[in-house]
Formats: structure tokens, sequence, C-alpha cells
């Protein structure tokens, strides 16, 4: 703290680096609304790891799972028959139909 208030008084010249990845930190001009001539302003990127941090990029899968390919696959799930209600196997498989139209 007592750096911090000498510092303040400007006793010596210093350079204060503001590491921010949210981007929410800011120096307030002295001298607004003219421009400040000791103000340096570097943009850089955020590496993957702190937009991760920030939730702006999701986490890297381990590993990419394996796609079911359920084009030759007969699904099957409990139902009940719509004429009388009692219960049945339901057979489905996934068919691709391609319509045109002219």
């Amino acid at each position: 703290i007592v750096k911090l208030k000498e510092l303040k008084q400007v006793a010596s010249p210093f350079t204060l680096i503001i590491d921010d990845p949210s981007g929410n930190s800011f120096v307030e001009n002295p001298h607004a609304p003219q421009k400040d001539d000791a103000l340096v302003i570097t943009h850089y990127n955020r590496t993957r790891q702190q937009e991760e941090m920030l939730g702006l990029q999701e986490e890297a899968p381990a590993e990419k799972p394996e796609e079911e390919d359920l084009r030759n696959e007969v699904l099957q799930f409990s139902t009940n028959c719509p004429e009388c209600n009692a219960p049945a196997q339901t057979n489905m498989k996934l068919m691709v139909v391609l319509f045109a139209w002219k």
C-alpha cells in the first residue's frame, strides 16, 4: 500500500502493466478529453487457455468420440399397441429419402 501511495504522488516515473484477459480493466486518462501522451496501449490475442477460463471457447475434447453408423441398424423400443394398448416392441430403421422437384 505504501508503494502504491508513493506511485500516486508520481515522485518517480513508473510503468504500469495490466494483463487482463477479460478486457475489463483500464487506466483513466487524467487529461481527458485530451490525449495522454504517456499512455501506451498494446493489444494482444488471448491464449486458448485464457479463452477457456473466460468461457469464450469450449474446452477441447480429450478425444473425438466415434460416431455410430445407424444406417443399417434396427432400433427397437418399447411402446403400446395403438389398437389394443397391449405392450409391444416397435422396430425402426433410419432411412434417407431424397426428393427432386421439377
